[in-house]
């Protein structure tokens, strides 16, 4: 009897442990393929309230949601072509005040039920970049300042027509980090923004790991716009490739000149995602 006792026990504890590693998941989650190539991005999540809300991003982007923040479009490997040309909508409901953690539960919960998606980490040497000074003054450029907004409170609503004017007036006015990209470039926007988060950024358009040699520390208000230099889907179908242009430089150029930096070719060792198995999203 004591003997069987204890194996209840035992097994009360280990029910309490699976309940309590069960994965969350979204109550709601919507995927619609977008096909205006118009505005990509959507308003900053809101964990607070569990609702999140994107408009024409790639898959790419939706696998990187729901794994470690340090990981980017580049240190994911094995991904079909159309997970970078198909654009999505996507709108989601899941538990409100959710840690980063559960969020990535959340997202992986998505990914696996409609992608099918299957991947695994693995640590690989590859081709890089050091991000230094440009000048030996190190003197920062007219575009990356230290931030003087206090993130404690809230900023601007980004409603109503969204564009380049507004994205980029509220952005400013508020932490985190506001993207826009059009079928020749790229701008990235933030009235404070961590160094940590910019190189992630700049990793991510630069299609390599970018190691921080700066020793910036701090957040910083950020306003960048280069050409995009991959092929860029066309609506109909074909691509249309983006160079440099006097509007937008090339993003070597623009980190130079906007943020005062500058991107040394080097090689880094790091994680990597690979992708084992990845489906198009059913829709709803």
């Amino acid at each position: 009897m004591a003997a069987l006792r204890e194996t209840l026990c035992v097994l009360a504890v280990l029910g309490v442990t699976v309940a309590a590693q069960t994965p969350l998941e979204f109550d709601v989650a919507s995927i619609k393929r977008n096909t205006t190539n118009t505005f990509a991005g959507g308003p900053p999540p809101n964990p607070a309230s569990g609702q999140f809300a994107m408009s024409n991003v790639p898959v790419q982007f939706l696998v990187l949601r729901g794994y470690p923040l340090d990981t980017v479009p580049n240190q994911v490997v094995g991904l079909p072509d159309w997970a970078d040309s198909d654009r999505y909508d996507v709108a989601a409901k899941g538990k409100p005040g959710a840690t980063a953690e559960e969020q990535q539960q959340m997202w992986r919960a998505l990914l696996s039920d409609r992608l099918k998606f299957q991947g695994h980490y693995e640590t690989r040497e590859r081709p890089g970049y050091s991000l230094v000074f440009a000048k030996g003054d190190k003197h920062l450029g007219p575009q990356l300042q230290p931030s003087t907004l206090d993130c404690t409170k809230p900023g601007p609503s980004l409603s109503g027509p969204l564009n380049e004017t507004t994205i980029e007036s509220v952005s400013m006015a508020r932490c985190g980090v506001m993207m826009m990209t059009n079928r020749t470039s790229q701008s990235i926007f933030s009235g404070s923004v961590p160094m940590s988060n910019l190189v992630r950024m700049l990793s991510s358009s630069a299609g390599r790991p970018v190691v921080d040699h700066t020793g910036l520390e701090g957040s910083y208000a950020v306003k960048m716009n280069f050409a995009r230099e991959t092929p860029i889907p066309l609506p109909g179908g074909g691509t249309a490739a983006a160079t440099a242009t006097d509007e937008a430089p090339s993003l070597f150029t623009a980190v130079q000149e906007q943020l005062g930096l500058k991107l040394e070719a080097t090689t880094v060792q790091g994680q990597v995602l690979v992708v084992d198995h990845i489906e198009r999203p059913t829709e709803d």
